[in-house]
């Protein structure tokens, strides 16, 4: 696989990011993970073996005990191989790299879908219950 951008090469796995609708002073943690890599045994185009072209990934935003995902595929562009790295030598961060490089812009909406869904379960945009019901003052769920 060729490889990632200087700028991309220490990408981090997880980024911490203001808690939205915590009132600003939560936390949550956003993970990319890549789940599983599609590689061609022998790129005939390259003559180059095991190159991988499609990712499986997970973007999860977590915040305590709580967590949301959003996950897809992503293929890989192969016009250049000419930084090709063997698949034995690749790692984790440099293939997440890859991923984010390729995914572009989406990154941040990905990242803010995952986010959304989290502060749905912290914070649910709608409660079930009767007023007679409540126990103390709180809602069942």
């Amino acid at each position: 696989m060729r490889g990632a951008p200087e700028s991309l090469s220490g990408n981090a796995l997880s980024v911490e990011h203001s808690g939205r609708g915590h009132g600003g002073t939560e936390m949550s943690e956003i993970t990319w993970s890549v789940t599983q890599c599609e590689r061609y045994t022998n790129h005939e185009e390259s003559g180059n073996t095991d190159v991988i072209f499609n990712l499986h990934w997970d973007c999860v935003a977590a915040e305590d005990e709580h967590s949301a995902r959003v996950y897809g595929s992503q293929s890989l562009d192969l016009s250049d191989l000419s930084s090709f790295t063997a698949y034995a030598d690749v790692t984790e961060s440099q293939v997440i790299g890859w991923l984010q490089d390729s995914l572009g812009d989406k990154v941040e909406s990905l990242e803010t879908n995952a986010q959304t869904q989290l502060d749905s379960l912290l914070i649910p945009p709608v409660l079930k219950g009767v007023p007679w019901r409540y126990n103390n003052g709180e809602e069942e769920e």
